[in-house]
């Protein structure tokens, strides 16, 4: 691989398990690519954090994710009266609303109905 950006080996890595999970959602695949981000920083020894959001052209996916408490914030706000019929994710909310922030290690999924997933995801930090 020819990147040097952390952002190019996570995505990389998203689209392995991606693939190798071929039968599973892709939030699955997240999960998998931010537990193997954990596993790796346990053995380097080093602090990782990904707020990591794409799509799969049918839902739109995001991560609030670290290795150390807290990650970085993560927010949601659905069906803003400037914003109806809408999801929107922002690392910051971006104006005055009705902000809520994802749970510290959690998959958040949107699909094409505005309706909202949050999974937790089980790990040990350490």
């Amino acid at each position: 691989m020819n990147g040097n950006t952390d952002s190019q080996y996570i995505f990389a890595l998203l689209l392995s398990q991606s693939k190798f999970n071929k039968q599973r959602p892709p939030e699955y695949a997240l999960g998998s690519t931010l537990l193997t981000l954990l596993e790796m920083a346990k053995r380097y020894q080093v602090e990782a954090s990904a707020n990591v959001v794409f799509s799969d052209g049918h839902r739109l996916i995001a991560s609030r994710f670290a290795t150390t408490s807290p990650p970085a914030s993560l927010y949601w706000i659905r069906d803003d009266p400037t914003f109806p019929k809408s999801v929107i994710i922002a690392s910051e909310p971006l104006f005055i609303g009705n902000w809520i922030a994802c749970p510290e290690n959690s998959i958040i999924s949107v699909g094409a109905d505005c309706e909202i997933q949050i999974e937790q995801i089980y790990c040990e930090r350490g």
